[in-house]
């Protein structure tokens, strides 16, 4: 029986250099992503994720990019 973890959603922005370290981060935390915008500072992805991998996928971040994307729950 597979039981389904509460999802939260959360916006993830990063420079454009950082792109495939996020990529990678959200699949290591099994997250989809649902929406991504390129501007000019760089990438916004909205993602959802389960709520008990959303402290992972901060970590991973902060670990992956040197602290440079941030991480913000919405929703």
């Amino acid at each position: 029986i597979k039981v389904e973890q509460p999802r939260v959603e959360c916006l993830i922005s990063a420079g454009f250099s950082w792109t495939g370290q996020v990529y990678q981060a959200l699949q290591a935390c099994d997250a989809r992503k649902l929406a991504e915008e390129f501007g000019n500072e760089g990438v916004e992805i909205r993602a959802e994720v389960a709520e008990a991998s959303l402290e992972s996928l901060e970590a991973l971040l902060r670990d992956m990019t040197r602290g440079e994307a941030s991480v913000s729950r919405s929703g």
